[in-house]
């Protein structure tokens, strides 16, 4: 695997992306969250990689500003030149943050497996 792969937002086809600074890792779980700004004109579409579950929004991501999406009726995810090994185990559409990247428990026999680690 390219050393240099990361996470990006990007126009359909591969133009004018926007690099998240975090590298795609193998045989790694990522969280990735996009928010969608629709505003007059060009809208906001902002990229978290592994936010905290549970926790406020980030402050920050990376977002890309070039795009006037209008009616979206459809999502695709495209893994660029991963063309193998990628799982995708849920996608979830909401309205906050909160919504899509809830609190998170465990039962407590995983709690004290991940304490003795």
């Amino acid at each position: 695997m390219n050393a240099n792969l990361q996470y990006v937002v990007e126009t359909f086809g591969g133009g004018g992306q926007v690099p998240s600074g975090k590298p795609v890792l193998p045989h790694r779980v990522a969280l990735l969250v996009v928010k969608i700004q629709f505003l007059p004109g060009n809208d906001l579409v902002t990229l978290y990689v592994d936010p905290t579950p549970g926790q406020p929004e980030p402050a920050s991501g990376v977002t890309k500003s070039d795009l006037d999406l209008g009616m979206v009726s459809t999502i695709q995810i495209s893994t660029g030149l991963v063309t193998s090994g990628v799982t995708i185990d849920e996608i979830r559409v909401g309205t906050t943050f909160a919504d899509v990247v809830p609190a998170v428990s465990f039962p407590a026999s995983i709690l004290n497996c991940l304490s003795e680690n």
